[in-house]
């Protein structure tokens, strides 16, 4: 009995795992409050559902520092239910104030594609509440993947059943991926941070094989034909 209580007084009480997350990045403008408020509004009205309590971070680059301050962002932020985890790559006075404020300050970086990245292909369909991620290159999936799915990855995304869920391609800032979907249903598409939402999706891509791009910040979607 003793040398199992030892056993179990022996072992550590706090592990340090490592972890793969997406994050979105939320850039945000505007010279007053009021600017922002709206901009929040009218960001999160398009999918409250979607967006409610999501994960962000801070993109204060189109901000200025001398009008708005860190505290009034993160409260307009909070107050549209979408929940900030830190600031991306901040100016030398927000990052002070997020300093203070104990919020971090994640730094950026451009990714180089790989010539060697590799491919993760997924044979099963991916369920409501499932993450797949493509680390370092390519995802495939061979099968449908369901509403409150997640797929993510480096480089591109190719799905050959139902797209349902939410595909976030380039997730490391890589805007030459591309999304191809074999039928495309899609709650959210993203590329590089760069997402468009199924509300705003032209109706004639709805069920058909689809690739998405990146092109002068938005996303461009094109019918897939078979070759003759």
């Amino acid at each position: 009995m003793f040398q199992l209580f030892e056993a179990f007084m022996q072992r550590p009480s706090v592990e340090f795992k490592g972890a793969s997350f997406t994050l979105s990045v939320l850039k945000l403008s505007g010279h007053t409050l009021d600017q922002l408020k709206q901009q929040l509004n009218s960001h999160v009205e398009r999918a409250p559902r979607l967006f409610h309590q999501m994960p962000v971070l801070l993109d204060l680059s189109a901000l200025d520092p001398s009008n708005l301050s860190l505290s009034q962002v993160l409260s307009q932020v909070q107050a549209s239910q979408l929940t900030p985890m830190g600031v991306l790559d901040p100016a030398a006075p927000y990052r002070q104030q997020a300093e203070q404020l104990a919020l971090p300050c994640i730094r950026g970086h451009r990714h180089t594609p790989s010539r060697h990245g590799r491919t993760t292909v997924i044979e099963q369909p991916v369920r409501s509440g499932q993450q797949v991620y493509g680390k370092d290159g390519d995802l495939v999936v061979m099968a449908g993947v369901s509403a409150g799915a997640e797929l993510v990855a480096d480089g591109s995304i190719h799905v050959y059943g139902p797209m349902r869920g939410r595909a976030f391609a380039g997730a490391t800032g890589n805007s030459d991926a591309r999304i191809f979907c074999h039928d495309l249903q899609a709650e959210l598409l993203a590329i590089a941070g760069t997402y468009h939402l199924a509300e705003e999706r032209d109706p004639k891509f709805w069920g058909k094989p689809t690739m998405i791009r990146l092109e002068q910040n938005r996303l461009c979607h094109s019918l897939l034909r078979p070759f003759e």
